[in-house]
């Protein structure tokens, strides 16, 4: 990889600075020594925290019914199967319910949002689970769930389909390629508010099943609309915000579980394609921390990641902090990030705009990560727009940075659902190509991968690809 000329153009979607909260790890090991994951399913009775309910949480559970002592940390969430406040033969029993398919309710934890102190909201959701004789329809209002609700029914279309989206999340077409599929009717609504009219609208049209309104966080995406919907029968809100808290995989997991574990539709379901992905998901990130775990903080390469806009000659620079996706990802990838000198986002977004005399302490930055804007990614103008964003960024950064500094330009079509394992490459890559573990990946092969793997083998992927271009400003 030539990272001196280096622009990373992907014809995906429309892209937007998506307003992202602070990264949540689950990796490393809870009070009672449990290894809890990115990769876990957020469903109560996964009492041992990995990827399925099995007999192995059966087992779990039945020993701390038996012993009481053994009963720590998270496990008076995790084994509380049924979520009566009680661990006990019930719990067992309704766990094997779940393996079996036969259960009516599912509940699941849910991470929805901050509060007025910054503080993580965390809250346990009772699912209905739907009638697998019947079609179980779909708005989808928040365009983090967009992929991943694909991903996870489109193996099934006859008993799940996307009947409604809101233009933000239908603005993702390029990517999603949902209109092909599913014709659903656009929802000419933001991601934060969807009118109970339409809502009745919905309601009324498809009453031959389940109407599920899929959303992200409820600080970001209809706040309240579950109380706006009390009583509309067989219509329910499933909130699972997994980009916003950089939990793309664990998100995708509790998402396949719910829409897939239950009943026995043709073919293969949901479940198990999210459980094929997470599979595709822990090889390759696991390979690029396995990777860089090791590096010491002062072998560490600095990443900074910027948007830089234009207006009648006026140029706004704005770095990417540790709220946003981009920063997350980059520091995954074993970067130090440039971003944490200006600490959090400011409120309502997910980068801090700084001046031009900012840009003097970047002269030992080692890379730059220019994010593209606007409708940049179509397949005729793409390209264009791609390399004009990068000659954008060379061109405001002259005579600020250091030449030694690499610059890329990358779309932020990487940032959702299983893009995100793309993206730990690129920046990896950025970074430390090096070392051969990192440097041997191929994005493209893993990202065929990702496609047949989703049934989309055939997927045109003439957009993804390579340009060369500037990579280094003037000194001054």
């Amino acid at each position: 990889m030539d990272k001196k000329l280096l622009i990373i153009g992907v014809a995906i979607v429309v892209i937007v600075v998506i307003a992202a909260v602070v990264f949540i790890g689950l990796g490393g090991k809870s009070d009672d020594g449990t290894q809890r994951v990115d990769g876990r399913l957020w469903i109560l009775g996964n009492a041992d925290g990995d990827l399925d309910i099995d007999n192995d949480d059966v087992k779990y559970i039945e020993e701390r019914v038996k012993d009481k002592s053994l009963i720590r940390g998270d496990d008076k969430k995790w084994c509380d199967a049924n979520y009566d406040s009680v661990i006990d033969q019930k719990d067992v029993d309704f766990v094997k319910t779940l393996i079996k398919g036969k259960s009516d309710v599912i509940y699941y934890q849910n991470y929805n949002g901050m509060d007025s102190n910054n503080n993580l909201i965390s809250q346990v959701i009772k699912f209905r689970v739907p009638d697998a004789d019947k079609p179980v329809y779909l708005m989808l209002e928040a365009r983090c769930l967009a992929e991943e609700v694909l991903v996870v029914i489109n193996k099934n279309p006859d008993h799940y389909k996307v009947v409604a989206a809101s233009k933000q999340c239908f603005d993702y077409d390029g990517q999603l390629q949902f209109s092909k599929q599913t014709n659903p009717k656009v929802m000419q609504t933001t991601n934060s508010n969807i009118t109970l009219d339409e809502i009745t609208i919905l309601e009324e049209t498809y009453t031959d099943g389940s109407l599920i309104l899929c959303m992200g966080a409820d600080n970001y995406y209809n706040k309240g609309i579950e109380e706006k919907i009390a009583g509309y029968g067989n219509t329910q809100v499933v909130r699972l915000p997994s980009w916003e808290r950089g939990l793309t995989l664990t998100g995708l997991m509790t998402f396949g579980y719910l829409f897939g574990s239950q009943g026995d539709i043709k073919g293969k379901t949901s479940w198990d394609m999210a459980q094929d992905y997470a599979k595709w998901n822990i090889k390759y990130t696991t390979i690029i921390t396995e990777a860089v775990k090791d590096l010491k903080d002062s072998d560490k390469k600095t990443m900074a990641n910027m948007v830089i806009t234009e207006t009648n000659g006026t140029y706004v620079y704005k770095i990417q902090t540790s709220s946003s996706d981009p920063y997350n990802y980059s520091v995954e990838a074993g970067a130090k990030n440039f971003g944490d000198k200006f600490g959090s986002a400011q409120s309502g977004g997910n980068n801090v705009e700084i001046s031009k005399s900012d840009l003097a302490i970047m002269y030992d930055v080692d890379a730059i990560v220019l994010q593209t804007s606007g409708e940049a990614f179509d397949k005729i103008n793409g390209p264009k727009r791609s390399t004009d964003c990068l000659n954008l960024g060379v061109s405001a950064l002259d005579g600020w940075i250091s030449p030694d500094a690499d610059i890329y330009a990358m779309s932020f079509a990487f940032f959702n659902g299983a893009p995100y394992v793309i993206s730990m490459i690129l920046y990896a890559q950025f970074l430390y190509d090096d070392i051969p573990a990192i440097s041997k990946l191929d994005y493209k092969e893993i990202y065929k991968e990702y496609l047949d793997l989703i049934g989309w083998g055939d997927r045109d992927l003439s957009y993804l690809v390579i340009y060369s271009g500037p990579g280094h400003t003037k000194t001054a």
